[in-house]
């Protein structure tokens, strides 16, 4: 019944060493658990749309999934002084409506 905190590390394989390194120095736990895992993607293009915020590109797939990138988007939030969240959801109406056309 301690608290605790977890951080998860997304590294390349050569940083293993390097990162458990830098988590013993900067932190106080006394050990690493190391995962390899795998990652399979579908195929993915990508297209610019136009928001009320300005342009963001929009990553999608043949199946219908698409996400609005990121950076583009806190980019923006950040720009207009609007929530990322507004960004998102205003990029992922806009690239829905132009499905649509």
């Amino acid at each position: 019944n301690r608290a605790a905190t977890m951080i998860s590390v997304l590294s390349t394989p050569e940083m293993t060493d390097q990162l458990a390194r830098l988590l013993f120095q900067e932190t106080t736990t006394l050990g690493v658990r190391i995962f390899h895992g795998e990652r399979r993607v579908l195929a993915r293009e990508s297209m610019e749309i136009e928001t009320q915020f300005g342009k963001v590109r929009v990553k999608y797939t043949e199946n219908g999934t698409f996400s609005p990138e990121y950076e583009d988007c806190r980019k923006l939030a950040h720009e207009r002084g609007v929530p990322l969240r507004a960004v998102i959801a205003e990029a992922s109406q806009a690239f829905a409506r132009h499905l649509r056309s």
